[in-house]
């Protein structure tokens, strides 16, 4: 069976595609740790440097899961593990990101975590307008692939066409991998948020390096159909 790193940015179906890895493959999760979540907004090439992992320390697992930058776990990429992630228009990212801060917010705010991003957006009372447009969450898609390229993924799916792009997963991987719907916005279901056109606007052109890497992604996925 191929082994593979699962690249899961925050709000682009992370949870349910872990749940279904989970059945099957012998999964490890990497959710904090060794790189904060502070590290995680501010990246820096001594960050990357200092947390690259040795594959030999993963011999009994066949998959690693979790919010990290893909630099982490270089020497494993290199060692033949297949990295994958998920990526979901950039603005309907961040809505679902705000809101569920706002769905959670005894958590974020009670847990102490004074680093968090939830902690940061809760604790200063931000809009959601606020929130698209703050320096701190600039093209944060892009940060998950410093220093790592779309090239170098094995599969990068589109949460948009989640069904057929999991099939196509399956198919690459030689694996079943069930379909799940977990940590959804039961308010919202599975529509788009209805985001002002003119504030759409202006988070394009804030987070155009997230756009540029949604777009470039989304033609290739168009291009495997």
């Amino acid at each position: 069976m191929e082994r593979i790193v699962n690249v899961h940015i925050p709000k682009c179906t992370g949870t349910s595609f872990k749940i279904a890895l989970a059945a099957s493959f012998k999964v490890k999760y990497d959710y904090g740790g060794r790189i904060s979540r502070s590290e995680k907004l501010v990246i820096s090439d001594s960050i990357a440097q200092n947390y690259q992992i040795d594959a030999a320390q993963y011999d009994a697992v066949n998959c690693i899961s979790g919010h990290f930058i893909p630099i982490k776990y270089l020497k494993l990429h290199q060692a033949g593990w297949k990295f994958i992630t998920w990526l979901r228009d950039p603005a309907q990212r961040l809505f679902s990101q705000y809101y569920h801060y706002q769905r959670h917010k005894e958590l974020f705010l009670n847990q102490g975590v004074n680093n968090s991003p939830g902690f940061y957006v809760l604790s200063r009372n931000l809009t959601v307008e606020a929130f698209v447009l703050d320096p701190l969450f600039k093209n944060h898609i892009r940060r998950f692939f410093y220093r790592f390229p779309p090239r170098l993924y094995f599969f990068i799916g589109i949460v948009e066409q989640y069904p057929s792009d999991l099939a196509f997963l399956s198919e690459q991987l030689g694996v079943n991998i069930p379909l799940y719907r977990e940590n959804l916005n039961l308010e919202k279901q599975n529509a788009q948020y209805d985001i002002p056109p003119d504030l759409l606007a202006e988070i394009k052109q804030f987070h155009s390096q997230d756009y540029q890497i949604y777009e470039q992604v989304t033609q290739q996925s168009k291009q495997r159909k």
